[in-house]
């Protein structure tokens, strides 16, 4: 690879389609700019982007290799010099691909969407979609909805973009060796869950299920080893309260922080319908205003719901109709070192909530931090597996098919493994 020049790798470019060019500058969506990737029209255009981004260089283009592992363009590898095998052994090790699991798992997704499937999904919402670019090049596995697209659902609202960058996308996924954050403590620190049901005094409906969620998280981290403290029903103002009093708090390996509630563009609701923006949230915990958490994870598990019009219910498998509530989050939030923040849906796209069972995405959060935790597995292989199931998952809204896939951002420096105390009883 190294007597590879950028000419040879510019030669190759010619070779790749408008589809190629368009899958590549998905699985790269994580690493270079939505701005820069509207400029770009070619594979040339993606070489230059990807080397002001210092993701290849001369002398070294193992990335290309990688883009076209992953789209399927073996023939092309050949004029890399390298096999399809070869590629692949040398993806196995964790600190090499540069491309997150997270992102594969959704171009993957996106390959078996036919063009039947899409156009069926078009007719379905009905003219209310707003085009983005991704949708453009067929990759349109989030698709933009419109509040207003079936009168009457609830807890729908778009999610606004939130802030990538190379590190984030591949913090928590370096080999075995990787250095691990230190979690020997016991309790490994504070768990605070945030559980939002009774909005009886706003326009908004009660969150009927909230509790189911919020007992199985409560049960996980408990038995992680964490002190866990339920707050139920809070205010805006109530919250922002309960944040600072655990900011104050003589903090040891780690802090959780679930919230469970409504939600609007960049915040999430109190109960009285106030509004508490995720930036302020999060800013409780950073390094200059918490110091005890320095250079220590901060973890962030957020499901809210918009909830502006009558809250209905929808089906979540043909034997329990009306067992499922719709909701999704909508939020851009700045990040700093150590912090992770996992969401029930990527942007535009909706998450569902059963009000027998709890949420998708906080059951399946639940189980696989209780299946993968005691074989040592961390954050990042656990919130992927999180992703693979929800987007398994299927709901209905009169009838027409829905689907949820939820995203974690994160600027985690190490490997995040929750390490199970002994004796501790699952």
């Amino acid at each position: 690879m190294a007597s590879m020049d950028r000419k040879n790798v510019f030669i190759i470019t010619e070779d790749l389609g408008k589809e190629d060019v368009a899958a590549m500058k998905f699985l790269c969506f994580d690493l270079i700019s939505r701005n820069k990737q509207e400029t770009i029209t070619d594979g040339k255009g993606l070489i230059v982007e990807l080397q002001y981004a210092s993701l290849v260089e001369e002398g070294d283009y193992f990335f290309i290799a990688e883009l076209l592992y992953l789209i399927g363009q073996f023939k092309l590898l050949r004029k890399l010099n390298l096999t399809k095998q070869e590629v692949e052994n040398k993806l196995q090790d964790r600190t090499v691909a540069k491309v997150s699991p997270y992102r594969k798992l959704l171009y993957e997704l996106s390959e078996e969407i036919n063009t039947e499937d899409l156009r069926g999904m078009k007719f379905i919402l009905d003219n209310k979609l707003k085009k983005s670019t991704l949708e453009k090049e067929g990759f349109c596995l989030s698709v933009n909805l419109d509040t207003g697209l079936y009168p009457g659902l609830t807890c729908f609202e778009r999610l606004q973009d939130l802030p990538r960058n190379q590190e984030g996308s591949q913090g928590s996924t370096e080999g075995q060796s990787a250095e691990e954050y230190t979690m020997s403590s016991r309790p490994h620190g504070y768990c605070l869950i945030i559980n939002n049901f009774n909005f009886e005094n706003t326009e908004l409906d009660n969150r009927h299920g909230t509790d189911i969620d919020a007992s199985a998280l409560k049960e996980v981290f408990e038995w992680l080893g964490f002190e866990v403290s339920k707050a139920d029903d809070m205010t805006g103002a109530g919250m922002h309260g309960i944040l600072k009093e655990y900011q104050s708090k003589p903090h040891t390996d780690c802090f959780v922080c679930c919230i469970l509630s409504h939600g609007e563009e960049e915040c999430v609701l109190g109960t009285d319908g106030d509004k508490v923006y995720i930036r302020d949230l999060v800013s409780y915990f950073n390094g200059q205003n918490c110091p005890s958490l320095l250079t220590k994870p901060k973890v962030f598990f957020i499901q809210a719901c918009q909830g502006k019009m009558n809250q209905q219910s929808v089906q979540v498998d043909g034997d329990e109709p009306g067992s499922a509530a719709l909701e999704s989050d909508a939020f851009a939030t700045p990040f700093d070192a150590d912090r992770l923040i996992g969401m029930a849906t990527v942007q535009d796209c909706l998450s569902f909530r059963s009000i027998q069972n709890g949420s998708w995405y906080i059951q399946a959060l639940c189980k696989h931090l209780k299946q993968s935790c005691p074989r040592g597995e961390d954050i990042h292989t656990i919130l992927t597996k999180v992703n693979n199931d929800v987007s398994k998952e299927q709901g209905y809204i009169r009838d027409k098919l829905m689907k949820q896939m939820p995203e974690p951002r994160h600027t985690l420096t190490k490997k995040l493994v929750f390490r199970v105390p002994v004796n501790s009883q699952p």
